[in-house]
This record gives structure tokens, sequence and C-alpha cells, in this order.
């Protein structure tokens, strides 16, 4: 069952993403380029897969894991590339190849205060602030005053949500 996090709790910061090593993506590569998913992880990771373990859901994690990691750095286009079907063969396994080597040099994006809010904070939270007219960071910053219980002007933004967006203004303090 999942709790709600009180406002007077921290938000948990999570660990920076990273890209997956290089046995993994060796083991994603020989996927693409035809191997089956148990002779792939048998090759570059055979102490991954424990007895009666799946080869797929290594796989499976690997691709989540490139995913998350193209989202952190707002590379939604290459995000798609691991969350959609995955294509095989020698081309599938080159624009994979290439979307990594994209990856490795992506720069850590930080906001810019005409930015949409949507680009920053979770969907949920989004929605809220939009319907409230708030669009850029720049107007939430106006309403975000330096003050106890500012989320109460904002219909439908409560403690947790507001945790949030003052999440966002602690860890890019420039915005």
């Amino acid at each position: 069952m999942k709790t709600r996090r009180s406002a007077a709790e921290p938000a948990q910061k999570q660990p920076p993403l990273e890209l997956p090593d290089a046995p993994e993506l060796s083991t994603l590569r020989a996927w693409h380029e035809g191997l089956s998913s148990r002779e792939a992880v048998a090759r570059f990771l055979p102490e991954r897969r424990s007895a009666g373990g799946s080869s797929r859901a290594v796989i499976g994690h690997i691709r989540r894991q490139l995913a998350a990691f193209a989202a952190s750095r707002q590379r939604e286009d290459l995000a798609r590339l691991f969350t959609g079907t995955a294509r095989k063969g020698a081309a599938a396994a080159r624009i994979v190849a290439h979307a990594v080597e994209a990856l490795r040099s992506a720069p850590i994006p930080q906001p810019l205060i005409g930015d949409d809010v949507g680009r920053w904070l979770p969907p949920r939270v989004a929605t809220v602030l939009h319907k409230a007219g708030i669009r850029t960071l720049a107007e939430l910053t106006l309403r975000v005053p330096r003050r106890r219980r500012w989320w109460t002007a904002v219909i439908g933004l409560g403690p947790a949500m507001a945790t949030q967006v003052e999440a966002l203004f602690a860890s890019h303090p420039e915005c």
C-alpha cells in the first residue's frame, strides 16, 4: 500500500542516473544483432541471470535504464527508442549504438526561466499548475514566494506536490 509523504518529510534525493556498463551494453547490442536473449546474457552477463531468472528481464532492465537516462537528459526521442518495440538486425544495432554514444555526450539539462513547468515537474503537478494558469517557470517563481503554505493559493496543489516544486527550486537555485 502506498502512503503519502507529509509536507514535513524531506524529499528523498534520487541517485543520479547512469548509463549501463560495458557488459550490459554489449549484451543489448548482441541481442539487437540477432542473438537470443538467453545467449546474449550467457555470453556477456553470466553472473546476472540467477537460477530460474529470465534473460528477457535482464534485457528489459537494460532498456529501461537507457530510457530513464535519456529522459533525464531530456532526450525523449532517444527514450522512445528504448521503450518502443525493439527491432532486431544489424541496422537496429547500429541505431542503438549511435543512440548510446549520443547519450554519453548529452549534457545534464538546466532549467530556463521560460521553460514549461511540464518539462521539469511530474505530469500530475504540471497539470494542476496549468489549470491554475501557471505555464512557465517564470510564472511559477512569481507564485512561490518564500513563505509558508504558499500552495494554498493554487487550487488542487497540496503539500506533497508543493514539496516537489520546492525541491525543483532547491536543486536549481539559478531559476
